[in-house]
């Protein structure tokens, strides 16, 4: 042995630490992309499509009234999987509706903390809110975030 240190060993270990390295950030980017598509965090007003939605608001209208005329004032929201619905609120990737005293929200997009999709509201609510129109009357696009303070921009 000559004495002299083989760098061709340190070279081609930090090649190989920055291929590893490669290899995981894309891996990150790549699961964090397909954790927001799998939530629908991707999700926007023009995604909400109906094939009828005059029809879509007079049953969603309907259900907020059922709703009415059976829970309590105070009663948690009534919540349907997309299969218990009326076919013309079964919109593409439909999870699950929540159907308040005033509005139902059709969600499209969940995590723990926030939900996006297309909410109607009952023709008598006193609720003032900020929610983005859609492509039809009466049907709106709604973000909601249980981390930030209610307002018109942020309702449940």
């Amino acid at each position: 042995m000559s004495g002299k240190f083989p760098f061709w060993i340190l070279t081609s270990a930090l090649q190989a630490a920055a291929t590893v390295v490669v290899v995981l950030a894309v891996a990150g980017i790549g699961a964090g992309f397909w954790y927001g598509r799998s939530t629908g965090a991707f999700v926007r007003a023009s995604d909400v499509q109906f094939a009828d939605p005059a029809t879509a608001v007079r049953e969603a209208r309907q259900l907020i009234e059922n709703f009415r005329a059976s829970a309590e004032a105070k009663e948690r929201p009534q919540s349907f999987n997309p299969e218990q619905l009326p076919k013309s609120l079964r919109l593409p990737k439909l999870r699950q509706a929540h159907v308040f005293h005033d509005h139902i929200n059709l969600v499209l997009g969940r995590n723990p903390d926030w939900s996006v999709g297309a909410r109607v509201w009952s023709t008598d609510t006193a609720t003032a809110h900020a929610d983005e129109p859609t492509a039809y009357p009466d049907i709106f696009f709604f973000q909601y975030c249980n981390d930030v303070p209610i307002s018109p921009q942020n309702l449940p």
